[in-house]
């Protein structure tokens, strides 16, 4: 293997000769040490890239050399207690897509813009894993950086961790239930004029079961049945709860073309009605 181009002081590119492919090497002092044509000792190669897409190719190689390498490295780090908490490789376009919004976020927070995400606490609950990986991540940016990192952002890389756990390029897919949820929440809310306590078991309880039946649905497996004569006492004894379940039923159809069921309807109901009797006004 020889060394093709230097993009940073700790990245190149190398030519490999036996296979006819060109490979990005990351190392400590890589780049610094490396001239262009001579041969790369494989032992000082810490991560190796094979990557097919000419598209995605070339965005890595610009990010190697257009952002800064204190930003390059925290990714890697991160990406690498990520592997090994999780036990998985995760998707290779994690290392353009977590080290360009890390630089993103840093320089936005010494620009004195703050970082705002309205889907924490769906993230929290729903991502358990990956937001603990977020956390560890905001804890060695700010101390390899010196400075303050909010929650939200430990949120913002766990979607980058979710989506590239499940072998995604983008987070749009680890988005969506989220963003779902939240409009759930939202429409109670504003339906019982009231703001629900995100700390209870009864939100966790509903967030989970809400999760469980979005995934079912974009499976296109069957959801749990429910006894007729259970429904009808449901709609009866829960009037104000099942009204809202319908509107419940009505937004995902307009919006996301999700049907829901008649059983799922009255399981939403008695979900509204503990968690709406537990929230005061």
């Amino acid at each position: 293997m020889r060394v093709k181009q230097r993009l940073n002081n700790n990245a190149i590119v190398i030519y490999d000769e036996q296979n006819d492919t060109e490979k990005i090497a990351i190392g400590k002092g890589l780049g610094f040490q490396s001239r262009i044509n001579e041969r790369i000792d494989s032992a000082q190669i810490e991560k190796l890239f094979i990557i097919e897409n000419k598209i995605t190719y070339s965005k890595f190689a610009q990010i190697l050399k257009s952002i800064p390498e204190e930003y390059i490295t925290l990714s890697e780090e991160i990406i690498s207690h990520a592997e090994e908490i999780l036990k998985s490789a995760l998707n290779i376009h994690i290392h353009i897509s977590l080290t360009d919004h890390i630089a993103f976020a840093i320089e936005r927070l010494r620009a004195g813009i703050p970082i705002n995400n309205k889907l924490l606490t769906e993230i929290k609950i729903l991502y358990k894993e990956e937001y603990a990986i977020g956390q560890w991540a905001k804890q060695r940016i700010e101390d390899k950086l010196h400075m303050s990192i909010p929650e939200d952002e430990a949120g913002f890389i766990a979607l980058h961790i979710h989506s590239a756990k499940l072998n995604q390029s983008e987070i749009s897919s680890s988005l969506r239930i989220p963003t779902i949820i939240k409009g759930v929440i939202d429409l109670i809310e504003k339906d019982f004029r009231i703001r629900i306590d995100d700390q209870t078991i009864a939100y966790h309880r509903l967030i989970t079961h809400l999760q469980f039946t979005l995934q079912r649905l974009n499976s296109g497996q069957t959801l749990h049945e429910i006894d007729q004569d259970i429904f009808m006492i449901i709609q009866q004894k829960y009037q104000r709860e099942f009204a809202c379940a319908i509107k419940i039923g009505l937004y995902l159809k307009k919006e996301y073309g999700i049907s829901l069921p008649e059983a799922e309807l009255g399981y939403m109901s008695m979900h509204i009605k503990t968690i709406t009797s537990r929230t005061g006004d």
